[in-house]
């Protein structure tokens, strides 16, 4: 009988910290496929992962993120951007926001300074 007292304990331990059925206990992420996006575009130039966490800070990796907006997508570019570097002007795209995105860090010579905030 004792030992049943004990898993009811740590069961509900577990349902007041969130993890109960259904609930994972690791941090949410990106979807695999903003985490493609990303790390096909930036991969090969970005060996800090930096770019994943710029997208999370601008968007929360939300492909959608500020649609109707003047800056949207996983990066928060404007379509001056994404005109530039001829992407089809589809940035809530997020393979197309993404290549954008290195585009412009590129040439700015692998600087994040095109995210004042947060490219710190």
């Amino acid at each position: 009988m004792r030992w049943h007292r004990r898993a009811l304990v740590v069961l509900a331990l577990l349902l007041v910290a969130g993890c109960g059925p259904g609930r994972s206990a690791a941090p949410p992420g990106p979807s695999l496929e903003v985490f493609t996006a990303i790390n096909e575009a930036f991969g090969p130039y970005d060996a800090t992962g930096r770019a994943l966490q710029v997208a999370k800070c601008e968007s929360g990796w939300v492909p959608t993120a500020g649609a109707g907006e003047f800056y949207q997508g996983l990066f928060q570019l404007g379509p001056h951007i994404v005109a530039i570097h001829q992407y089809g002007g589809d940035f809530l795209d997020p393979v197309q926001n993404a290549a954008a995105a290195r585009d412009l860090w590129l040439s700015r010579g692998k600087s994040w300074s095109a995210w004042p905030v947060c490219g710190r």
